[in-house]
C-alpha cells in the first residue's frame, strides 16, 4: 500500500507538479488551514504532511501545533517546503515539530528522497510502538497468571 501524504500548499500549479512527482504516493491536496485540518482529523490514514511554510498567517505554524496537539497526528511526519527569503523560519518550524524541510525549487528526486527518509522514520517507530506494544501484552499475561500473591 502506497503511503498517504497530505499536501498543504495555496499554488494549484505547484499541487499539480508536486502530485506528478509523488505519482506512486497516494497524495491528498488542501489548499489552506481549514481544509487541512478538517483531513488531518479525519484522516487516520495519512502518513506524512508536506506543508508550504509560505502559507498566509502564519497558517504553516497552526497546522503544525494543531497536528502536535492531536493523538490522531501525532505520529503524522512533517516536512515543510521553504523558500531561500524564509530561512530563520525553517528552525521555527523544526522546532514547532516538523521533522525536516524541503527548500524550493527542490529537485524531484531531492524531495522523494526527503520524504522516503521520512517515511522509513515512520516505518520504524511504527514497528518499534509495535514491539512495546507485545512486550507489554506478555509482561501482563505472564504477571496475572502468575501463581503467586502479595
Amino acid at each position: 500500500m502506497a503511503a498517504k501524504i497530505l499536501l498543504i500548499n495555496e499554488s494549484t500549479e505547484e499541487c499539480r507538479n508536486i502530485k506528478e512527482i509523488l505519482n506512486d504516493f497516494d497524495v491528498l491536496v488542501a489548499n489552506n488551514a481549514s481544509d487541512a485540518i478538517e483531513k488531518l482529523t479525519t484522516d487516520e490514514e495519512i502518513d506524512l504532511a508536506l506543508i508550504d511554510l509560505a502559507l498566509p498567517k502564519k497558517d504553516a505554524f497552526k497546522i503544525i501545533a494543531v497536528m502536535k496537539n492531536n493523538e490522531l497526528n501525532k505520529k503524522v511526519r512533517i516536512v515543510i517546503l521553504t523558500q531561500d527569503e524564509q530561512i530563520g523560519e525553517e528552525a521555527k518550524a523544526l522546532r514547532f515539530g516538523a521533522g525536516d524541510y524541503v527548500r524550493k525549487p527542490f529537485s524531484p528526486a531531492g524531495l522523494r528522497a526527503r520524504l522516503h527518509v521520512q517515511l522509513e522514520i515512520l516505518r520504524q517507530q511504527k514497528h518499534s510502538d509495535f514491539e512495546e506494544e507485545e512486550r507489554n501484552s506478555i509482561f501482563k499475561m505472564i504477571f496475572e497468571q502468575a501463581p503467586i500473591g502479595i
